[in-house]
């Protein structure tokens, strides 16, 4: 920043003088030997700072000579070209550089049990967002300036952010003595020379680097890294895991909440007997053991609420559903009596190193694959452009059994999911998106699941830096509705209905996981007696579980110091 500042402040020092004293020089000359009547070098100056300046004339008002006419035509437009750029592009900035915050180069006082993550891309987007839910201090060090200013600004509030270049420099100002982990965030090459220079800087805690390549893992490996993930590949995996009918069962997005309580989402085809009726129609909950506590519709989550027997099982919508893993089984049997998904082949459109890995995964399952990508490779089947109509004409989606978008723009694939949406309302659609602000946008064009990069990153992350009781405290199905397990102890002798959650907070008790039962759906009623040693599945809008933790933590504290009272 400095650098920048002086050496605007040495063109504003330089350019004004040197276009001034060079225009009195021109001015002499011209009025000596052009007008006819010579200027001293002080009177020329003085004629070149008005007319530079803009401010006017005093004796020299007037010229004769058709050629001095014209050169202080020419400088009169040079001033006014002078003042507009030297404002913007060298005193505006100079000013903005000197009275902006200057961003630290060092940890804030005082800071322990942190994470510290080096660079920062979108990949770990998922992460500080968890890390901010469980108030978990978290260190950003970033080697530019622009983007540190924008992510400061832009980030959660508790996000501490360091800005500072080379990043190595900055080692002894991280507080990693009292740091609970280190992610290196960069290039392959960036995290390979930032996890040695923290090895060798003495830092002997957990150290996770994230490779783009998987042959990298090895070198980052002997360079000292606790671990290496690689993101992409994870996120081929998780939409292979979508898609296929033998990697992964039909209840797909299944993610254990704890104990034998398990999440699911599941599709509402509009061949699915259960489609167009009401959750008290359909009985699920009664007939299968499990709660629903939501849906997405027109990529939007719509809770079940308080009325959740009111909600319509409208076709083409994903169920959020809670069961045990039999429980949730018995639902897809429901919502899909046999095997319901069609013969064809699964079209993956996009073979770069996502697209190649999906493959591969699909391909060695036994699964059909058509490959579809712009450039011709061994692995693509249908060279062209999805966008093109010739190339959709192409392909049978009627006939696919579901359609993987993996390229790496996020507006093609919004785009192409609108046409492919046109053209086949039915085929299931998975798409890997790049930017998680972009996730609803692509929901909404008709995507059955969308999924970034940040959301499988944050999930790989979550697993090796937090504790299995963090880990599960939280688990967010979407910024509109959040699911956490409590304690219920501090209840025990109580019912359901004397304790009222739902009144208290806005958020319901979903399920009741006991040391020898799990309760859910229709078993959790209001006159259940809770019993020590009792976890609440509470489910609710973010805003409304954050105030319930908080009011559990204040009355956890009150406990505690009427005991030691």
């Amino acid at each position: 920043m400095r650098t920048r500042v002086s050496k605007r402040l040495l063109w504003l020092m330089l350019v004004p003088p040197t276009v001034l004293i060079a225009t009195a020089f021109a001015y002499r000359y011209g009025m000596t030997h052009i007008e006819g009547t010579p200027r001293t070098f002080l009177e020329a100056l003085e004629w070149a700072s008005e007319t530079l300046t803009t401010t006017g004339y005093g004796r020299d008002a007037r010229w004769q000579h058709p050629g001095m006419i014209l050169f202080v035509i020419g400088v009169q437009f040079l001033g006014v070209v002078l003042v507009y750029m030297l404002v913007p592009l060298l005193l505006l900035p100079m000013l903005e550089s000197r009275f902006e915050q200057r961003l630290p180069h060092r940890a804030p006082r005082g800071l322990r049990d942190h994470i510290v993550i080096l660079h920062h891309t979108a990949a770990v987007d998922g992460l500080v967002a968890t890390l901010d839910r469980l108030a978990i201090p978290t260190l950003v060090v970033m080697d530019r300036e622009d983007r540190a200013r924008t992510l400061r600004e832009q980030g959660p509030e508790a996000l501490h952010v360091v800005y500072g270049a080379p990043i190595e420099r900055l080692l002894d100002g991280l507080a990693l003595d009292a740091a609970r982990a280190v992610i290196a965030d960069g290039d392959d090459e960036q995290n390979a020379a930032l996890v040695l220079a923290l090895r060798s800087h003495g830092y002997d805690g957990p150290l996770l680097a994230l490779a783009s390549d998987p042959h990298h893992r090895r070198v980052m490996a002997l360079a000292g890294a606790t671990d290496v993930l690689t993101p992409r590949h994870a996120l081929a995996a998780t939409l292979a895991d979508l898609t296929s009918h033998r990697i992964h069962p039909r209840i797909t997005g299944i993610e254990a909440l704890g104990g034998q309580l398990e999440m699911a989402e599941m599709r509402v085809t509009p061949e699915s007997p259960l489609a167009d009726r009401t959750l008290a129609e359909a009985q699920l909950g009664r007939d299968t053991g499990v709660v629903i506590i939501g849906q997405w519709r027109d990529g939007r989550l719509h809770p079940a609420g308080p009325e959740g027997a009111a909600l319509r099982l409208t076709p083409r919508t994903m169920l959020i559903a809670l069961g045990t893993r039999a429980a949730l089984a018995r639902l897809a049997d429901s919502l899909h009596p046999g095997d319901t998904r069609r013969s064809g082949p699964i079209l993956v459109v996009g073979a770069g190193e996502v697209g190649r890995h999906l493959v591969q995964l699909l391909r060695a399952a036994g699964e059909p694959v058509q490959v579809i990508d712009r450039t011709a490779a061994d692995d693509v089947d249908l060279v062209g452009d999805i966008r093109d109509p010739a190339t959709l004409a192409a392909t049978d989606l009627d006939a696919a059994r579901g359609v993987v978008l993996a390229v790496d723009s996020d507006q093609a694939t919004l785009f192409a999911t609108l046409l492919i949406r046109e053209q086949a309302s039915q085929v299931p659609l998975v798409a890997r998106v790049n930017a998680a602000e972009n996730v609803g946008a692509i929901r909404r064009a008709g995507a059955d699941v969308a999924l970034s990069i940040s959301q499988v990153a944050g999930q790989m992350l979550s697993r090796c830096l937090l504790d299995p009781d963090e880990a599960r405290q939280v688990e967010m199905v979407d910024p509109q509705l959040t699911i956490i397990a409590v304690d219920a102890s501090p209840w025990a002798g109580r019912t359901l209905a004397e304790l009222d959650l739902r009144a208290e907070s806005s958020c319901s008790v979903v399920a009741i996981e006991r040391v020898d039962a799990l309760l859910v759906g229709a078993q959790v009623r209001a006159d259940l007696r809770l019993a020590a040693g009792d976890r609440l599945h509470l489910c609710g809008a973010a805003q409304a579980i954050e105030t319930l933790r908080r009011r559990l933590a204040e009355r956890a504290r009150g406990r505690r110091a009427a005991s030691w009272a």
